[in-house]
């Protein structure tokens, strides 16, 4: 057969030269587009923050030089203390995540009037905080409240944030309020009332509202009471409960944002 094939070819096929043509590739990204796209990273543009917020408190670093190579002939880029100002970013504040029914332990009692802040703890940690409870903080005063090693008070606590290095938040127990973050984990117990917006979100516990991300992942005992918007990728564990719409964001070339409807669950249909 492969002999009836090369018989029949054109004698200009059977010599002809193959050769490997160069493709016109996109010019080598310079180290200003290298430097402008990690920027882009949140985590990256805080750390360069940090570094020239640092360098304003000590007064005697007039300026500091960058080179891109150890080179005795290279130029150095001079950045003097009065730009130092323009790389420190302000930490943002985010919205106030509220517990409810949560078990607080106190550590400090305030048994008089005034400004000062009680002591408890919160997630193994010793915080301070304010006692909004004008009632309860007279009967603590006039002393019909007594307090003694291992009281704990049953109420809602409201925790005030602001933006870390990373931008993550974790949940285990319930909260109320709207959330913004880099990456949300909501762990088995822990139970968020409110709308989303994140790059990741993992739901392991309960979720009421609706949510927006790039990546999302339902667990198995995961539970979904609205709708989920995602860009990239979406996974769900046999076993998870969602009731809700789940979408997929997608953008063309022109950048608009179109949504396609991928599924819906109805109520009381187990996620696979």
């Amino acid at each position: 057969k492969e002999k009836e094939d090369a018989a029949t070819e054109p004698d200009g096929r059977k010599n002809q030269v193959w050769k490997n043509m160069a493709l016109p590739l996109e010019k080598a990204p310079t180290a200003n587009d290298i430097a402008q796209a990690l920027l882009t990273r949140k985590k990256i543009a805080r750390r360069r923050s940090n570094y020239y917020e640092a360098l304003l408190t000590d007064s005697k670093i007039d300026a500091v030089g960058f080179a891109p190579s150890h080179n005795k002939n290279t130029a150095e880029k001079i950045v003097p203390r009065s730009d130092f100002g323009n790389f420190v970013i302000a930490k943002s504040n985010l919205e106030p995540l509220v517990y409810e029914g949560l078990l607080l332990e106190i550590v400090s009692p305030v048994l008089r009037s005034g400004s000062i802040k009680w002591r408890g703890i919160f997630e193994k940690k010793t915080v301070s905080f304010e006692l909004q409870d004008d009632t309860f903080r007279a009967d603590v005063v006039s002393q019909k409240v007594q307090f003694q090693n291992g009281t704990t008070l049953l109420c809602d606590f409201e925790v005030h944030q602001r933006e870390d290095d990373t931008g993550e938040i974790e949940i285990a127990g319930k909260v109320k309020g709207n959330i913004s973050a880099k990456t949300l984990r909501i762990l088995e117990g822990g139970k968020v009332t409110g709308s989303v917006n994140a790059e990741k979100v993992e739901i392991l516990g309960c979720m009421i509202g609706n949510t927006i991300s790039l990546n999302i992942h339902v667990g198995e005992k995961g539970v979904v009471r609205g709708d989920l918007r995602f860009e990239s990728n979406f996974s769900v564990a046999e076993g998870a409960d969602i009731l809700g719409h789940v979408q997929k964001a997608k953008k063309d070339k022109n950048k608009k944002v179109d949504t396609d409807k991928v599924k819906y669950l109805e109520h009381s249909q187990k996620a696979s």
